[in-house]
């Protein structure tokens, strides 16, 4: 098998963004085995690198020969059961009971990229995949909120009283909450103890199969299938409390009807909200991806320097650039229009981008001079061309580029300053030229 190496909290875009193209050949998969066997099948002597998006992507291709490495994209927990991974991006967070993001540099990934290795998919990551999908379970969330605090011998049987329904919230009180802030348990997660047992629909399938189990005598295997219950949770309960007979409920769920809640709306997010809500979710970028300022200010200062009659590109976008400073991605509109430019994304994406940049401020003149340049300048065209050149071929200066495609050198600088390539795989559109 391959070298495997798992990112967790860095975007896919940014991962091949920062792969060293002199080293490795990239092949994004998608579910097409034809395009795999072709990219297997190049005559290239750099080593090829497969990235995959899932576990279950990844078990689909573990066995076809002749790949180097795969890079695989997908939940730090899931990852964690493989055999012989390198996760870069993220490490255990004993606080919490989880993972957390630490920072890979680029050499980090090209290095790890290198190495040799072999792993092993096992069915414990596979079928840790429906796991993740379901709420946190009592246990765990019992045992974040405990850590290596030493609590009396009672603390866990009056917290499982209290979640079955036999402890009145005085006591809970006096003898959970009191004690348990005493010991040295933090107010904040005391409180999400507190809400859990209170509040959420895991804890109240569990009360009412822990009932229906002690009062009825009703299997705990019937219990899950029917109230969908947490099956190690509910056989955690009824170890604590095994010894408790004649318990006193303070509610019942006899006489407390299960409500059923209506699901949410969600909102329809634009092309450019949805990018920026997957880039918060997966906790920002982990490796430099950050507009390179050093060169953009050098093409600012070409302008100055050069004789250039043609369209202001420099210009106009550091003008929309500091019109937009306040908004959440800083250079957003800048970045989207030269991936526009360049040919790596669709006009969906730039449209919505050219409505934000609006929305956060910038001049609506100026956003449609720049689509209008985009869309019919045959400088923009020769642009794209040299970008495609300079971009993904391995030795090409971007002076050589733009020379060749007789391109203004100091704009394909500053698209390049941009980096453009972060929000894509491959490119939307390719020169014949290139071929």
């Amino acid at each position: 098998m391959p070298n495997l190496v798992g990112l967790a909290f860095t975007s896919p875009q940014i991962a091949i963004m920062v792969c060293d193209r002199a080293q490795f050949r990239v092949h994004y998969y998608q579910n097409r085995p034809n395009e795999l066997h072709s990219f297997l099948q190049e005559t290239d002597t750099r080593l090829p690198v497969v990235i995959v998006k899932s576990v279950s992507d990844l078990n689909r291709i573990k066995d076809v020969d002749g790949i180097h490495a795969m890079l695989l994209f997908d939940d730090p927990e899931v990852m964690a059961q493989i055999d012989g991974i390198r996760i870069l991006d993220a490490e255990t967070d004993p606080e919490y009971a989880g993972y957390k993001k630490k920072v890979a540099s680029a050499s980090t990934l090209n290095s790890s990229l290198l190495k040799r290795g072999d792993f092993r998919l096992n069915p414990a990551a596979l079928s840790s995949l429906a796991v993740l999908s379901a709420d946190i379970s009592f246990g765990t969330l019992l045992k974040t909120v405990i850590g290596t605090i030493d609590l009396p011998d009672d603390f866990i049987e009056h917290v499982c009283l209290y979640a079955v329904g036999a402890l009145q919230r005085r006591s809970w009180v006096s003898r959970v909450q009191k004690t348990g802030l005493a010991a040295g348990i933090s107010v904040e997660k005391m409180a999400e103890l507190e809400k859990f047992i209170e509040q959420s629909p895991p804890c109240e399938r569990l009360w009412r199969a822990f009932y229906d189990h002690k009062e009825d005598g009703v299997p705990i295997t019937d219990l899950v299938e029917q109230f969908g219950a947490h099956e190690e949770d509910l056989r955690f309960l009824v170890a604590a409390l095994c010894g408790k007979e004649g318990l006193h409920y303070y509610k019942n769920p006899r006489t407390s009807p299960v409500v059923v809640k209506k699901a949410r709306k969600k909102r329809k997010l634009t092309p450019s909200q949805e990018a920026t809500r997957d880039e918060k979710r997966r906790g920002g970028p982990s490796m430099g991806t950050s507009v390179d300022t050093d060169m953009l200010e050098d093409a600012m200062e070409d302008v100055d320097r050069m004789e250039d009659s043609g369209f202001d590109l420099v210009g106009s976008l550091s003008a929309i650039d500091e019109a937009t400073s306040a908004g959440e991605v800083p250079y957003a509109f800048s970045r989207m229009a030269c991936a526009r430019l360049c040919g790596l994304v669709k006009a969906t994406r730039y449209n919505a981008a050219c409505k934000q940049a609006v929305s956060d401020g910038a001049d609506k003149k100026s956003v449609a001079a720049v689509r209008d340049y985009i869309k019919e300048d045959g400088e923009a065209k020769s642009l794209w061309k040299a970008y495609c050149r300079s971009a993904y071929f391995i030795g090409v200066s971007i002076s050589d580029a733009a020379s060749e495609f007789e391109a203004p050198e100091h704009k394909l600088k500053a698209i390049m300053a941009y980096k453009p390539m972060a929000y894509v795989f491959e490119f939307a559109s390719w020169p014949n030229q290139l071929e």
